[in-house]
């Protein structure tokens, strides 16, 4: 996740796994983001971003889309945010989860442009915003 300018620019992940936690420190220039997984409710965006992020393929990624009060979003190589690919080499399905709601500021989900179309791409929110639910899957705060 890389930042430009300032929106900002991924520097660099340090993935933390243990039996009872996942999570990941997204290393920006405008400061770490460390991210709270949930294998268990979404184990296909969970290991898709866990493998991206050990393979650097997020290193120096821009913050492509950044709407002020609603989201930030990254995950694409070319900056441009037509790109990404997932883990696979190609589109994965959504996961939706009953206890998985965008109920709060830093909720992290998969971008997706339509049903079962995530890639690399994902976006973190900067406010409650429930008309995401069940239309981007959830896979960490």
């Amino acid at each position: 996740m890389g930042i430009k300018s300032s929106m900002g620019r991924v520097l660099s992940v340090d993935p933390l796994v243990s039996l009872w936690s996942f999570a990941v420190t997204l290393h920006t220039d405008l400061g770490d983001l460390k991210v709270e997984l949930f294998c268990m409710q979404a184990p296909l965006a969970s290991e898709n971003f866990l493998a991206l992020c050990a393979s650097d393929y997020y290193k120096g990624c821009i913050f492509h889309r950044n709407i002020k009060g609603f989201i930030v979003q990254t995950g694409d190589p070319t900056g441009t945010g037509k790109n990404g690919q997932s883990i696979w080499k190609k589109r994965f399905k959504d996961e939706f989860h009953d206890s998985l709601k965008h109920n709060a500021r830093g909720i992290m989900s998969m971008a997706n442009n339509g049903p079962d179309s995530n890639g690399s791409q994902f976006f973190i929110t900067y406010s409650k915003q429930t008309m995401l639910d069940m239309k981007y899957s959830i896979f960490g705060k």
